[in-house]
């Protein structure tokens, strides 16, 4: 993985709770060594919360299940998966060459059969970086509606959808 060997769940979770954060994502979910990596380190306290196994006071902070996909027209998407089980399914599921080669996925498919697969795991899903002009969701599509809700008429969902944005903060 193109990450630092510290970056590992307890690391992340002392330096968040210095920083105040009480939960954070765990990101690039749908690669095998991290999802192995998270397996190992944490443990489920709720419904798709997770902690370290070794919580202190000083390690409180919680992690919840998440990826980012590139679709076919090179759209980044925001996955908030509800477990490590399901995103060990989802793998199976969608199309890439190689979903192990960088922790967001190439897939070979447009958002429409994403948010599909997404839909059938209870995931939550959006649009990353929405402003970022060649992966942005604004470089092909004028509103969110048009990227997903419309793809949500078309299947005849009958349910809501609470769009997710994932709009970067930089300092």
């Amino acid at each position: 993985m193109a990450t630092s060997k510290n970056m590992v769940p307890e690391t992340m979770a002392v330096e968040s709770s210095k920083k105040g954060l009480d939960l954070i994502a765990t990101g690039d979910a749908l690669h095998s060594g991290w999802l192995n990596t998270l397996e190992e380190s944490l443990t489920e306290t709720k419904d798709g919360i997770y902690r370290t196994v070794d919580t202190t006071d000083n390690n409180s902070t919680s992690f919840i299940t998440t990826t980012e996909v590139e679709d076919n027209e090179r759209i980044h998407h925001l996955i908030i998966i509800p477990s490590i089980d399901a995103a060990w399914q989802m793998r199976d599921e969608f199309t890439a060459k190689n979903m192990d080669a960088d922790g967001r996925p190439k897939l070979r498919m447009n958002a429409g059969q994403i948010i599909e697969i997404a839909h059938d795991y209870g995931c939550m899903m959006g649009p990353a970086h929405i402003f970022t002009p060649w992966t942005g969701m604004y470089k092909s599509y004028d509103t969110i509606s048009e990227c997903y809700l419309g793809v949500l008429t078309l299947l005849n969902w009958d349910c809501p959808v609470t769009p997710t944005l994932q709009i970067p903060l930089r300092n």
